[in-house]
């Protein structure tokens, strides 16, 4: 599935010039082949230097995964989004951004470590995105934006969910293979 369309929206809305950042990747296994998996599989994040710590999830899968509707048929009613930041000064404020635009967010934190949870209950196909390619299906994405005190910044990187039409009558579908 080709994301590049929902990239460049993203990156065309913060052109911020931050410092040198940092990467961090999620894996369980420190070994070379672990972390070009995980770092494959986009289960990592960027920050602007800072050592920043944070966990995302929708429906208890993480930080880069690829969801389907098909898979989780719940997703089309309710996203619940979770996850943690330990930040190296105060927290200023936790956003996580669907399809480029705010969703839910979190300021004036007051500490440097939030546990935080959302339910997104909003009609799923009001947010379908399309892709440039005809051919991939239609999708939501969400990430993880959090901003310290100190001006620093870390990124998630984005969950997508995938949406796929599935016929809800058996009978249509014995229909077509008869045809």
């Amino acid at each position: 599935i080709d994301y590049r369309g929902a990239f460049e929206q993203m990156a065309s809305k913060e052109m911020t010039t931050y410092s040198r950042g940092l990467t961090a990747i999620l894996s369980g296994v420190h070994d070379r082949e672990s972390l070009f998996t995980a770092l494959y599989n986009r289960h990592c994040y960027a920050t602007t230097g800072e050592r920043i710590l944070l966990s995302f999830n929708i429906a208890g899968k993480p930080m880069g995964s690829e969801l389907s509707s098909t898979m989780k048929p719940g997703l089309l009613y309710t996203r619940f989004i979770s996850g943690y930041v330990a930040g190296t000064d105060e927290i200023s404020k936790v956003i996580v951004i669907r399809n480029g635009k705010e969703f839910k967010s979190i300021e004036n934190v007051g500490k440097n470590f939030i546990e935080f949870s959302f339910e997104d209950s909003d009609p799923y196909d009001k947010h379908l995105l399309s892709s440039k390619d005809e051919a991939s299906m239609p999708f939501i994405y969400y990430y993880l934006k959090v901003i310290q005190k100190n001006g620093h910044v870390a990124w998630a990187s984005p969950i997508w969910i995938d949406y796929t039409k599935e016929e809800k009558n058996e009978g249509a579908k014995k229909a077509k293979k008869k045809a």
